[in-house]
């Protein structure tokens, strides 16, 4: 049922795969580079053949952190409200060097947070995205499960710090950039 869904939603979006449309070349690279990679890279099958019984979806998004911890190098990473040991692997597979942080504290501002948007989270928006610096990145699964998750992530769209975002249905990447002007793209996943 996933995978009919899934093909659905690609269909639904298979005129913004690929980059096109995008203008920004810095975007554009973004988009073809690290969110479409479709080549594998040196660490997928390694855990995918440790993680046999992870769905799906999960090894889809922990390909994604992968490629965004490889391209953005952070010094700390914060994945917030997500059990899921999988993506602890990938990232740390992306950048050796990240120190992986699960609770939010004053002490390390994170370069990157992966975060999952439920209940509650609504409160912790303004908190995250104070934490939050130019150059950061903020990537949120579940943005479109119910009309909660999409008012957590209108909220995020109309704030002024987030400068680039990247809606991927199944996730919504913002990119903490102040010398960019705002765009928003819907990319297919």
């Amino acid at each position: 049922m996933d995978r009919i869904k899934a093909l659905f939603i690609w269909l639904l979006r298979c005129g913004y795969s690929r980059g096109f449309g995008i203008q920004s070349p810095t975007d554009y690279r973004f988009v073809r580079y690290v969110i479409n990679e479709h080549y594998p890279y040196y660490a997928y099958d390694d855990i995918k053949n440790e993680y046999q019984d992870s769905k799906w979806l999960a090894n889809k998004l922990g390909r994604l952190y992968f490629r965004i911890a490889n391209f953005v190098q952070p010094q700390n990473v914060l994945i917030y409200n997500l059990d899921l040991p999988i993506y602890n692997i990938y990232v740390r597979a992306g950048c050796k060097k990240a120190v992986i942080e699960t609770e939010i504290s004053n002490d390390v501002v994170p370069d990157m947070i992966i975060a999952n948007i439920s209940d509650g989270f609504h409160n912790q928006i303004d908190s995250i995205l104070n934490y939050l610096r130019h150059g950061s990145v903020l990537v949120l699964e579940n943005i479109k499960a119910n009309h909660y998750s999409r008012q957590c992530w209108e909220h995020i769209l109309n704030d002024d710090r987030a400068m680039t975002t990247f809606d991927l249905y199944y996730a919504g990447i913002v990119l903490f950039d102040d010398k960019r002007y705002r765009q928003h793209y819907k990319i297919n996943f």
